[in-house]
């Protein structure tokens, strides 16, 4: 079911086995209710004047259709004519109208998907775009940066004068490595000169090894492990605290996007 409503608004390619036979088309129908008119008022010109033929009694409905399995581009979207009151009718689905996906899209942002636990040590304990940990960090990355960036620029900088190919506080030992290796290629290939340059990381890769760390309090002990030492329940426990603290964090009043969250 997440699946299909994953896909309704975001397609993606679909294999052999989302088929349930090969013979019939894969269809996900989907209604937006609600949809007033200061909320379309609230969309961009263009989008409102694609959407509004298509909405009667603050409801929209719309379909994604794919004949066979292959890339996402393949699906078709489909959206339904309130002018055409038979529902068989041939007329019945306007294929694809110019601007309709920008309009959902206005409508339903794209939806962050949290699969089953399958694996929770890989969900938490490694940060990819599509995990829990992924998705948290880089919910609070923007902010983060924003508020640090400078000072996490003028650290960086001042690595960079010890450690880059033309840094002006180069290291001793690096120093040495130009001259000796230099020194070497002169006899191969005079008039060339040899470096070892050690690049910086840019800010968002500071944040990509983000991950979990678990501390635990016994007494005056505080032990420190990683999630994938911790016990299977713990982790479970850690991972859908994570759910709950993003799906709250996305419901305060401050945070003016909405989001469709899909947790399994």
């Amino acid at each position: 079911m997440l699946s299909a409503i994953e896909w309704l608004f975001d397609a993606s390619a679909l294999s052999a086995t989302d088929f349930n036979t090969a013979k019939e088309p894969v269809s996900v129908e989907g209604k937006i209710t609600g949809i007033t008119d200061s909320l379309i008022g609230n969309m961009p010109a263009n989008q409102q004047k694609q959407i509004k033929p298509y909405v009667t009694k603050e409801a929209l409905r719309f379909r994604r259709t794919m004949l066979q399995p292959g890339a996402g581009s393949t699906a078709r979207l489909e959206v339904r004519d309130p002018a055409v009151e038979d529902e068989k009718a041939e007329k019945t689905w306007v294929p694809n109208p110019t601007g309709i996906q920008q309009a959902l899209k206005a409508l339903f942002p794209e939806s962050i998907r949290i699969h089953a636990m399958q694996d929770a040590s890989d969900d938490v304990g490694k940060q990819t775009k599509s995990n829990t940990i992924g998705k948290l960090i880089a919910d609070i990355i923007e902010p983060v940066r924003k508020e640090h960036e400078s000072e996490l620029q003028d650290a960086l900088a001042r690595i960079a004068t010890k450690l880059s190919a033309d840094g002006e506080q180069r290291t001793v030992k690096l120093k040495e490595f130009d001259t000796g290796a230099t020194a070497s290629l002169k006899d191969l290939f005079p008039g060339l000169q040899i470096k070892l340059d050690v690049p910086l990381p840019e800010i968002p890769d500071l944040f990509k090894n983000g991950t979990v760390r678990v501390f635990e309090f016994q007494g005056d002990i505080t032990s420190s492990r990683t999630f994938e030492a911790v016990g299977h329940g713990a982790q479970r426990c850690i991972q859908m605290a994570l759910v709950r603290y993003l799906s709250e964090k996305k419901a305060e009043p401050t945070d003016t996007r909405r989001t469709l969250l899909l947790i399994e």
